[in-house]
């Protein structure tokens, strides 16, 4: 780890900024970004909504099916 090379404010009690550690450079690329972006994403309603539309329509067509088939 990088040491500051300030000396920390020295209270008589308590060392100000003794374990300071400056923030660490991450580099960004456009492959980074985007791959945060896509995990990152609020899923909107409407894609649960589909998904919950398309779960029903299964299972009224099922629901069909046997109800034919046992007659």
């Amino acid at each position: 780890m990088h040491k500051p090379t300030v000396t920390p404010y020295n209270t008589g009690k308590v060392l100000i900024g003794s374990r300071y550690e400056p923030p660490k450079y991450i580099e960004e690329s456009r492959h980074m970004l985007n791959l945060q972006r896509v995990l990152l994403e609020k899923k909107t309603e409407r894609r649960s909504v589909a998904a919950a539309d398309l779960v029903i329509m299964v299972l009224a067509v099922v629901a069909a099916v046997v109800i034919y088939l046992t007659r």
